[in-house]
């Protein structure tokens, strides 16, 4: 073995490849479409009608937020039902 042999095996560059992950596509090319409509539409809270996203619905349920709503909702049908009994009158 000469000099230059051994020089050449020091010099070479040893080069490190990621493996390529491989991205499979659903068997239905309608999945995103359904996907989105059942989990990501926006829908309306049935407690403060504040536009939350379907998934995100029971979280913004058990929020302060909408717990306040909920709260003072329920102290208006509270004083509602009061004036009603106290005063024998039909209120609309």
């Amino acid at each position: 073995m000469s000099c230059d042999e051994n020089n050449d095996i020091i010099n070479e560059e040893i080069i490190e490849t990621k493996p390529v992950k491989k991205q499979y596509k659903p068997r239905d090319p309608n999945y995103n479409t359904v996907y989105y409509h059942r989990n990501v539409a926006p829908k309306e809270c049935d407690v403060c009608s504040c536009i939350v996203v379907n998934r995100a619905m029971y979280n913004h349920k058990k929020s302060a937020k909408c717990k306040l709503v909920k709260h003072y909702k329920d102290v208006a049908q509270l004083e509602y039902d009061k004036l009603k009994t106290t005063h024998n009158v039909r209120i609309l």
